[in-house]
């Protein structure tokens, strides 16, 4: 019988991350951060005129028309 190999450790979804070994789950990405790939090692930083207000998130929020953000990872 010849089946596919599956693997054995389960990928870190979009919005989470794991940054140690031998683990038994993901962290979620917090405020301020993003991760729109999976089985990453960390979250991205929302850039300047970006921002997030919520966990477990695959990208940043635009500042909208009259507004501004001049600064890296803020969460609104």
């Amino acid at each position: 019988q010849n089946q596919a190999a599956q693997p054995i450790c389960k990928f870190c979804n979009t919005g989470t991350y794991q940054d140690q070994s031998a683990q038994t789950g993901c962290k979620n990405c917090p405020a301020a951060h993003y991760q729109n790939q999976v089985a990453k090692d960390s979250c991205k930083t929302c850039s300047p005129g970006y921002f997030q207000n919520q966990a477990t998130k695959t990208s940043c929020k635009a500042c909208g028309a009259g507004t501004y953000q001049d600064q890296y990872a803020k969460s609104g």
